[in-house]
């Protein structure tokens, strides 16, 4: 059984990311939502387990300055996924 880490990241926050990069966060909120929760669902339909993982929209943002990364929701996903592996450190 793998582990799939997803983003948890709240409204407010997200539409701030998107609408300082429009082009890596082209769906608003409620759409991307919807399609990580589909994605978590066909996950654990397959026995793997979720883990939803809190991220600060400002280390994220920080992350991508820092590896020049662009800001981007599969960024965001990938993010989520070294935090939860804890190579990220978060504030």
């Amino acid at each position: 059984m793998a582990t799939c880490y997803v983003p948890e990241v709240g409204e407010d926050a997200y539409e701030s990311l998107r609408q300082r990069y429009p082009r890596g966060f082209p769906d608003g909120f409620k759409v991307w939502r919807f399609k990580h929760d589909q994605s978590a669902a066909n996950w654990m339909a397959s026995e793997h387990k979720v883990v939803r993982i809190a991220v600060n929209a400002d280390d994220f943002v920080r992350h991508c300055d820092q590896t020049k990364s662009a800001c981007t929701a599969d960024e965001l996903d990938r993010f989520a996924g070294w935090v939860g592996l804890g190579g990220i450190p978060t504030t």
